[in-house]
Formats: structure tokens, C-alpha cells, sequence
């Protein structure tokens, strides 16, 4: 059995259609525990009025965040398999049949896959294609970029038996569970959008600040794995650049940008840099 955990915070316009499109996949054997954060709308009156005997409803006793939320729906988990759902996404039908079908041809023990993402009328596929390469991930592959989001993993219910979600990040939280699952754990990526995902004007995602704040824990926490390639430090510090820069923090931007061309010089990159510097380029969301 499957047991999937959506965290959910004033969600009662897309909960039930996240919920459903869980309880509707080709592969059935699955339980879906909704975690609520306290939300203050009528998200547990929309969760409540869908009928399944596979759906269980979960309170926060006070408002935690969702990786709070995420854990505590692992601890309450039944099922061989853990997978995530995000509360505003939607699976495509047959998601977990085909990551189902990954574990039973190989001895991988995290499955992930691509995402579409749609934001208003434009739409586009998630990670960007030199990063779809299917097959396994390497430590060194996930430490270069943030490309496996919660709502897309899979994994045996081994992988958290000591690997939880940090609940002092704000936001790449599947990227840090990621970096240390993955050095006790395989991981296979799908080449495949199997998720839609909705990118919300009050999503985490759009918060550039929260980006900045994760970043840096991420650079706390595993500085010695990133200092041991200098290419893979240069593409970590240019994306911390990129959220200091949206974040408006240019002290802090050009440390990380100088931190980042110490590590792999580039000429368009400095001449990037300048720009943002002297607010003549902006960075794009």
C-alpha cells in the first residue's frame, strides 16, 4: 500500500480536486491522509465532504508549516510507500503506476518525475530539459540544482525512517530532504510530467525572501559537500545571487555573486552580475 500525505493551509478552493485526483489514480491500493495546519477557511468542510474510505483527515493543533505537517503525516503513515501531494496541484491519472512500476524493475528506493507547471495561461515543463535526463541521480546531480519537488517523490517507507523534513526551512524543503536522502538512498527520475502544478500568487514559491533564508540553510548545512566541487559551488552561489537579487538585498547579493565567480568564472556572468548590480538588468521570477 501507498500512503499519501497532502499538508494543507486554507486550501478549500483546490483541496478537493488535489484530494480527488489522488483517489482517482489507476494504481488503488493507497491511503491519503489530508494534514491540516490549522487552516482558518473551510478546507476541512471541502476534505470531509468527499466520501472514501481510504481518505483520512488530520488537525495541527496549532499552525506548524507544511513540513511539520508533512512529518506528521509520515508518523501516522500504514502504508510500504510514502508519496506527497501538494493541496493546489493535480496528479495525472496514472502517476503512481508508472513510479510503481520503476521500483518493481529496479532497486531504486526514491522515484521522482517531471512536473508542468502553469502559472496564469502560460505553461512549461519542470525541471528544465538538460535536467530531465532519466535514469539515477548522483548526490553531486541533486546538490548542483533544486529539480525534485515534494509532490513528485515516491519512496520506500525506509527513507523516513531517519530522514524527516526540516521544519526550520521555509521553502526548499524537497531539496533538503533530497541531499540527505539521497546519500543513504537511490533515486530514479521519470523523463515524464506526471504532476501539474499550480503556481499560486500565495504559494511559498513566490516569496523571494524565503528563498534567500533557505538558501542559506542549505549553505550551512551542507557547505562541506559543496565546497568539494567548485563548479557545483559556482551554480549554488549564482542561485543564491538570484533570490538575494529578487529579494532586493545587493550587499548581500554581491557577496554571493563574487562567492560564485571565485568558484567558476564566467565573462557572461560577470557582466550579468554588473547589471543586476546597477539595477539595469532584473532578474526574472
Amino acid at each position: 500500500m501507498i500512503s499519501v500525505i497532502i499538508p494543507a493551509y486554507n486550501r478549500e478552493n483546490s483541496i478537493k480536486a488535489a484530494v480527488e485526483s489522488v483517489l482517482n489514480q489507476t494504481y488503488s491500493d493507497l491511503e491519503l491522509i489530508v494534514v491540516d495546519d490549522c487552516s482558518t477557511d473551510s478546507t476541512r468542510e471541502a476534505v470531509e465532504q468527499i466520501k472514501d474510505k481510504r481518505l483520512r483527515y488530520i488537525c495541527l493543533e496549532k499552525n506548524s508549516g507544511a513540513c511539520a505537517a508533512r512529518n506528521r503525516g509520515v508518523s501516522a503513515a500504514r502504508g510500504e510507500y510514502i508519496a506527497f501531494q501538494d493541496s493546489d496541484d493535480i496528479w495525472m491519472d496514472n502517476k503512481l503506476e508508472k513510479q510503481m512500476k520503476v521500483f518493481e524493475e529496479t532497486d531504486c528506493d526514491i522515484v521522482s518525475c517531471a512536473m508542468l507547471a502553469y502559472s496564469g495561461d502560460t505553461s512549461w515543463v519542470v525541471p528544465e530539459e538538460s535536467r530531465r535526463t532519466q535514469g539515477y541521480k548522483s548526490l553531486d546531480d541533486i546538490l548542483k540544482k533544486s529539480f525534485i519537488s515534494t509532490q513528485t517523490i515516491i519512496a520506500k517507507r525506509k527513507c523516513f525512517d531517519d530522514t524527516l523534513f526540516d521544519v526550520l526551512m521555509p521553502r526548499m524543503q524537497d531539496w533538503d530532504w533530497v541531499i540527505r536522502a539521497v546519500q543513504k538512498y537511490s533515486l530514479y527520475f521519470i523523463d515524464e510530467p506526471l504532476v501539474k502544478q499550480y503556481r499560486q500568487e500565495n504559494s511559498i514559491t513566490a516569496n523571494p525572501h524565503k528563498g534567500v533564508v533557505a538558501m542559506k540553510r542549505i549553505s550551512e548545512k551542507y557547505s562541506y559537500l559543496l565546497s568539494t566541487n567548485k563548479k557545483t559551488l559556482g551554480i549554488f552561489y549564482d542561485d543564491y545571487a538570484y533570490f538575494l537579487a529578487l529579494d532586493n538585498n545587493f550587499s548581500e547579493f554581491r557577496k554571493a555573486a563574487g562567492k560564485s565567480l571565485k568558484a567558476s568564472f564566467g565573462l557572461k556572468k560577470l557582466v550579468k552580475y554588473i547589471l543586476v548590480n546597477f539595477r539595469l538588468y532584473k532578474q526574472p521570477q
